[in-house]
């Protein structure tokens, strides 16, 4: 997953139909970061997430 499509998929209503697109710009907005850098970062923590942990 990428930036660019995760903005692309971002403007339509269907998409994460259950979360406030307000919400997560207020959001963004108090961390004092855009809503590219926050989609970025959550996108590099999931990639992350998903990654296999070394026992």
């Amino acid at each position: 997953m990428e930036l660019k499509s995760v903005k692309k998929k971002y403007k339509a209503l269907n998409f994460a139909a259950g979360c406030s697109r307000e919400v997560i710009q207020r959001g963004a907005d108090m961390l004092g970061r855009t809503l590219d850098d926050l989609i970025s970062d959550t996108i590099l923590a999931m990639r992350t997430l998903e990654k296999p942990q070394a026992e």
